[in-house]
């Protein structure tokens, strides 16, 4: 224990992680691009420490050009030779001082998830593939503070891990976005992290690790056959991901849903279930008097959840949506489904279906756009509900190209 004490004490990890965690935990609660769900917000809190990496990699690279006087209090292997040893210690002391602000990070960002949604599934997997993506990155660190001067690592630092691993993470789908822990379209509700593609990524980052550790350690000794040692470790790790499918994602297990009924039948994901009501009542604003000129669906249902030829889908694009915010998501999947009526098609970007789609969301949700937003020459009729449903759906005729 007095070791480990020593090793968090002399890493600069102690001014680093505060910093990773306050910028992590800024990103995940101003960023409304994910939902709230548990799988979503685990891989939200591991994306938010994409602005950490550079912090991560220049403490890790300080740290390994400390003094290696082993007679100094506050070297942690103290009376150890070994650099194996003292390389250690150093990756220790700085992987603990960084996943204490992940940890924290993630809790924080799952607390707001907590009290609203029970999780389909806790997202450990998503979680332990971030600590080893942090674990590497603190030995890749090491690996470039014992060889490059403090100039050149603070901006090998600020640039290339953040550029690289934000690169990869576009890749989405293919084999080397698994080379990365970030996750470009986030784990949608519904989803989780497959366990084979879990696996192969923990076995590239724990190459990644070795491999760093070995170069950091080899500057002592054997710089060259450290760095031999390091690339195999490396390419085992390279092929492990690479020859494999590329998809993080894959469906529960079980499909949990929860449903309300109105005019139709509402449906959202159990952990969305907050949603329900206020979905519920925007639908039935939307759908109301148009079964005089159109057929109706029989469902609304949140996007992963099994369809029918009847249902209607919707993805709920932003956390905390209110009910505008849902009337804007839903009214172009319901008016594409009342244009093509129940078929597969997809509706042209027309004026005519534009302005329909603005009424059907200001119908639900009148606050939310005024009638004056209107194209002067299509606006609403002034006359009664029949009239503008009919003015609905004769704009609608037509505008469905089947697939």
């Amino acid at each position: 224990m007095r070791s480990l004490a020593l090793a968090l004490r002399a890493s600069w990890g102690a001014l680093a992680a505060p910093a990773a965690m306050l910028a992590a935990v800024a990103y995940g609660l101003l960023n409304n691009g994910w939902v709230g769900a548990w799988m979503e917000t685990a891989q939200t809190a591991v994306n938010a420490f994409t602005l950490a990496l550079p912090l991560i990699v220049l403490a890790a690279g300080l740290d390994a050009q400390r003094d290696s006087d082993v007679s100094s209090p506050l070297y942690p292997g103290r009376g150890a030779r070994s650099g194996v040893v003292i390389t250690l210690w150093r990756w220790v002391g700085i992987t603990s001082w960084m996943l204490a602000a992940f940890i924290a990070a993630s809790a924080t960002l799952l607390i707001t998830t907590w009290g609203r949604s029970d999780p389909i599934e806790f997202p450990w997997l998503v979680l332990t593939v971030g600590v080893g993506w942090i674990a590497a990155h603190t030995a890749l660190g090491l690996a470039l503070g014992a060889y490059l001067p403090r100039l050149g690592l603070l901006i090998v630092a600020a640039v290339a891990p953040f550029l690289l691993n934000v690169g990869l993470a576009y890749g989405t789908g293919s084999p080397s976005a698994l080379l990365t822990a970030l996750d470009n379209g986030v784990l949608a509700v519904g989803t989780r992290l497959a366990p084979e593609a879990a696996a192969r990524q923990l076995a590239w980052f724990c190459a990644l690790t070795v491999g760093g550790l070995i170069v950091a350690t080899a500057r002592r000794s054997k710089p060259w056959l450290g760095m031999a040692a390091a690339g195999v470790m490396v390419g085992l790790g390279l092929v492990s991901v690479l020859t494999g499918p590329g998809e993080r994602g894959a469906p529960v297990a079980e499909e949990k849903q929860i449903c309300a009924e109105g005019v139709v039948v509402v449906c959202v994901w159990k952990e969305h279930a907050y949603y329900l009501p206020a979905l519920r009542d925007v639908t039935d604003a939307m759908v109301e008097d148009l079964d005089t000129a159109l057929p109706l669906p029989d469902r609304v249902a949140e996007a992963g959840l099994a369809l029918s030829d009847s249902s209607v889908s919707f993805y709920i694009g932003t956390q905390n949506a209110g009910p505008g915010m849902l009337a804007e998501y839903l009214a172009p999947d319901l008016v594409r489904w009342l244009a093509c009526e129940g078929t597969p098609g997809e509706v042209a970007v027309s004026d005519d279906v534009l302005v329909r789609e603005r009424w059907l969301a200001w119908r639900a949700v009148p606050d939310a756009l005024p009638p004056q937003a209107f194209d002067e020459t299509q606006r609403i009729p002034e006359g009664p509900i029949s009239e503008q449903v009919d003015w609905f759906a004769a704009g609608l005729d037509g505008a469905c190209a089947p697939l």
